[in-house]
C-alpha cells in the first residue's frame, strides 16, 4: 500500500516512510448538510488568523486571501459541482484528467492543511492535496502526511465512505495531527523545521496529484492554508461552519 502515492523527487528526499493506521470514532458524524453555503456563514476572526490561503471554488480557482495563484495543468479544464450543501457551481469537480498547482505557501514550522473532500473511486491511491504538510486517499481510506527534510510519515484513518468529509493536518516542530470531520484520528512524530520567511519563496502544492501522470478524481471545496498549527477546538470550529 502506498507505492502509487508516493511520490519521487518532490519538495525533499525522503529516507523513511511510514504509515500508522488509527480508526477514526466509527460514531462521528460524516457528512454536513445544509441550505447555506458555508462561504456565506459568518467565519469567527479566530479561524482568519494567520490564514494565508483559501480556495472556496465557486466557480473559479481565486483565492480569498489574494495571496496565493493557482496554475492549471490543462487550460479551461476546471468543472465545478453542488458543494456539501447542495450549492450548484460551489466546489471544484477533478475528473481524474486535470489538477493544479500553487506556488509560493508560506509554510512555517507551525502550519495547517484543510479541505472538504469527496472521492469519486475507491480503488485508487493519490493525493488531492500534495506538499510537505498534507492528505492523501488511499482506496477508501484518507491519510495525514507530513515531508521533513529528511523523511515521511503519516497516520492512516479507517474506512470512509464517498460522501464528503472535512480533512485537516496540522504540524508543530514534532508531531503531525491528522483530523476527520472535526475528530482527531491520530498523529506521528516526526521532528522538523520549514523555513518561508524573508527571502524564501514558500512552497509549492499539487492538488489532485498535479506531479504524477495520473491524478486524483473527487470534489474539494474550502481549501485553507495556515501558517499555524490549527488546535482542536479550530479543527472542530472549521468542520461546523
Amino acid at each position: 500500500m502506498f507505492t502509487a502515492v508516493m511520490i519521487s523527487a518532490i519538495l525533499f528526499s525522503c529516507s523513511k516512510e511510514k504509515i500508522e493506521t488509527q480508526p477514526i470514532d466509527a460514531a462521528a458524524p460524516q457528512a454536513v448538510v445544509g441550505n447555506t453555503s458555508s462561504n456565506q456563514k459568518a467565519i469567527p476572526p479566530t479561524l482568519m488568523q494567520n490564514l494565508e490561503g483559501w480556495f472556496q471554488f465557486d466557480g473559479n480557482l481565486l483565492d480569498q486571501t489574494g495571496k496565493l495563484n493557482a496554475d492549471l495543468s490543462s487550460t479551461g479544464a476546471d468543472l465545478y459541482t453542488d458543494d456539501r450543501n447542495g450549492t450548484p457551481n460551489a466546489a471544484i469537480k477533478f475528473t481524474g484528467r486535470y489538477g493544479f498547482i500553487i506556488d509560493s505557501v508560506p509554510l512555517p514550522t507551525n502550519s495547517s492543511v484543510a479541505a472538504w473532500v469527496k472521492y469519486d473511486n475507491p480503488n485508487m491511491e493519490y493525493w488531492p492535496v500534495y506538499g510537505p504538510v498534507s492528505f492523501g486517499q488511499s482506496y477508501d481510506h484518507y491519510f495525514g502526511y507530513i515531508t521533513t527534510q529528511t523523511t515521511s510519515t503519516g497516520v492512516m484513518s479507517g474506512k470512509i465512505d464517498d460522501h464528503w468529509h472535512f480533512l485537516v493536518s496540522t504540524y508543530d516542530g514534532l508531531k503531525l495531527r491528522f483530523y476527520i470531520d472535526g475528530v482527531f484520528v491520530g498523529d506521528v512524530s516526526n521532528p522538523g523545521t520549514f523555513n518561508s520567511g524573508p527571502g524564501n519563496n514558500g512552497f509549492t502544492y499539487w492538488v489532485s496529484n498535479y506531479a504524477s501522470d495520473s491524478f486524483w478524481q473527487g470534489s474539494m471545496d474550502d481549501l485553507r492554508f495556515y501558517s499555524r498549527t490549527l488546535s482542536a477546538k479550530d479543527v472542530a470550529k472549521l468542520y461546523s461552519l
